[in-house]
């Protein structure tokens, strides 16, 4: 929410209208303001006074109270909204303006022109890449949604199994909250279709390559890989570092590689076809 300004009002989507505020082009973005112009954004000049009229507008709030701006799953949100990031991270450098973009890099590289408008916004911005949670992180989440103390060993398990990643860990957490007891975990709905898509980018080859290192279990000797399916180490490599790109693994040591978590690779492993799955 923008801060009221003591030269103008705010209307009920929090939006910082002044007097001097171009209020037909920021309406496009607040509908509350008023009525949009007529012209639209459709063309780039439209679409460079919006940016305008948004850059003054946010500049003119914080004339009044510095200002926060924070915009969460920039990689959905699409190229406009990220050029429009791009635009005021340019405009308001010398403003009391913070502006805080939060976006999953690989999620980013999805959407035409997307990869490229975030690598500009990057080299204009201090980037802080977020690492997962510690065990104490954890522990509080999991106090948090389940209301319990977890016991040392219970966090060190949810910790190894999701690497940390928070939307993981609180899934579990809800697990646990649900009394789900620890050796039925499944990997929650969201997070399976989640992955599911993440290998369903993936070249059949490639898709094939990664269940069968799926079976040979979290961490992937490439030798050992290759020899189980008959093919040329290089080759299988080539086809890691595709899901590497995708986030599905990353490079662990010279000739190996590490599922991102281990929900990864219990998902890959369930949709493989019975005969190449091993028994539970």
């Amino acid at each position: 929410m923008l801060p009221r300004t003591g030269r103008g009002r705010r209307c009920c989507a929090g939006w910082p209208a002044g007097p001097d505020a171009d209020i037909p082009r920021l309406a496009h973005l607040v509908p509350e303001l008023g009525s949009p112009d007529p012209a639209g954004v459709a063309s780039d000049g439209a679409r460079f006074a919006l940016f305008d009229a948004v850059a003054a507008a946010l500049a003119g709030a914080a004339g009044v109270a510095p200002l926060a701006v924070v915009v969460d799953d920039l990689h959905v949100a699409g190229q406009p909204s990220a050029l429009l990031m791009q635009f005021l991270a340019r405009e308001l450098r010398r403003s009391a303006v913070l502006l805080v973009a939060i976006y999953r890099p690989i999620e980013a590289g999805w959407q035409p022109g997307m990869r490229e408008t975030v690598a500009a916004l990057e080299g204009a911005a201090t980037v802080l890449a977020l690492r997962g949670l510690d065990t104490a992180g954890i522990a509080q989440i999991v106090r948090a949604t389940a209301g319990t103390v977890a016991p040392a060993e219970l966090v060190d398990a949810i910790a190894a199994r999701t690497d940390g990643n928070p939307l993981f860990v609180t899934a579990v957490a809800r697990m646990l909250a649900a009394g789900v007891p620890e050796p039925g975990w499944s990997v929650p709905a969201g997070i399976r279709q989640a992955i599911r898509a993440q290998v369903a980018r993936l070249a059949d080859e490639s898709a094939a390559t990664v269940g069968a290192a799926a079976v040979l279990g979290r961490d992937v000797d490439i030798a050992v890989l290759a020899d189980l399916l008959r093919r040329p180490a290089a080759e299988v490599a080539v086809d890691l570092d595709g899901a590497t790109t995708e986030g599905l693994l990353h490079p662990h040591a010279v000739g190996h590689y590490r599922f991102a978590h281990d929900l990864v690779r219990e998902t890959v492993q369930a949709d493989l076809d019975p005969g190449v799955r091993p028994p539970a």
